[in-house]
């Protein structure tokens, strides 16, 4: 694996300004990262081969913040012979860290992402806070009508 991306303008497919590996033999990976108590929704994304050209059976998995698997689309064919691409659509929603690896060539690249960041999740204390003062409501209620 790489931490290192690079971007090119065209030659992917139909795609323009898209990220790649920045070396053959190692993966591509884009890390999203919420604040605490929020979430990323990952809508859709795009791959497409360079020089307008298809790659067939590539590695794409989409980790969380350990590297567990949240979904494997491995092996994968990648389209981008006569300007096309390939339309992946996760759908995928999670609270935490995500990380998509894909492509270990430098020849498929990525564009589109499309994310959306969701509403903050109360935190565990704030549940325990709310439930606390639920019971002692009722607590309350039940002695004064005894």
């Amino acid at each position: 694996m790489t931490s290192f991306i690079d971007f090119w303008s065209t030659g992917y497919g139909d795609l323009v300004n898209v990220a790649f590996a920045s070396s053959t033999g190692f993966l591509a990976e884009i890390s999203f990262t919420p604040d605490a108590g929020y979430g990323v929704r990952l809508n859709s994304f795009d791959l497409a081969g360079w020089p307008l050209a298809d790659y067939a059976d590539q590695p794409l998995v989409i980790y969380d913040a350990n590297y567990n698997v949240l979904v494997n689309y491995s092996p994968l064919d990648v389209a981008g012979a006569n300007g096309t691409h390939t339309f992946v659509a996760p759908n995928l929603t999670h609270f935490g860290t995500i990380h998509i690896q894909f492509s270990n060539t430098w020849n498929v690249g990525i564009d589109n992402v499309n994310f959306d960041q969701l509403s903050a999740v109360p935190e565990p204390s704030t549940i325990a806070s709310a439930a606390f003062a639920a019971v002692a409501g009722l607590v309350v209620l039940r002695r004064r009508r005894a």
